[in-house]
């Protein structure tokens, strides 16, 4: 974390110091900024990377015991997570069904402001079910992450890479 840190102050630094020369040069001072942002934005890409790589690499020495317990770990985490969408999928499905059958109720009404309100109200409750169910589904999969966390420490595993860094390197 220190090193990041330190590489972002340093980048900074030299953003700030090499800013002015870019400014100076008016008929290409635009060109020359965008092309330093872009410098900048690849340097941040690959040291990203290489953080996250070097992470990969750690977990290469690791014994037997270990592999088993970061195994488990990974089983009971990535069942949680499937159950978390199958119980997301199940409730929209209900949402949905119940918003079918609310809404051809109001098509059928003959009073206009009944219908309206009818209408409204199916929406509205199809809305607070999906929103419901989606937060539910946020909370039980990032519960499922930091129970994997506290496992894999629990197994002497150290620079286990996060969800996201495993999008970012493979």
């Amino acid at each position: 974390m220190k090193k990041l840190v330190t590489l972002l102050l340093t980048l900074a630094m030299s953003v700030l110091v090499a800013a002015p020369a870019f400014a100076s040069d008016s008929a290409h001072g635009q060109a020359n900024q965008n092309g330093a942002r872009h410098e900048l934005m690849q340097s941040f890409r690959h040291d990203n990377r290489m953080q996250k790589k070097d992470k990969l690499e750690s977990m290469q020495n690791l014994d037997a015991t270990q592999l088993a317990c970061v195994a488990v770990a990974v089983d009971v985490r990535e069942t949680a997570v499937g159950a978390a969408f199958t119980a997301m999928n199940n409730s929209l499905t209900s949402a949905l069904s119940t918003r079918k059958t609310s809404l051809a109720a109001a098509w059928v009404m003959s009073d206009g402001t009944a219908r309206a309100n009818a209408i409204n109200a199916a929406w509205k409750a199809f809305k607070d079910a999906r929103h419901t169910a989606e937060k539910t589904a946020h909370t039980a999969q990032k519960d499922a992450w930091t129970g994997f966390k506290s496992a894999v420490k629990a197994c002497n595993v150290n620079g286990m890479p996060s969800e996201s860094d495993m999008n970012d390197v493979l």
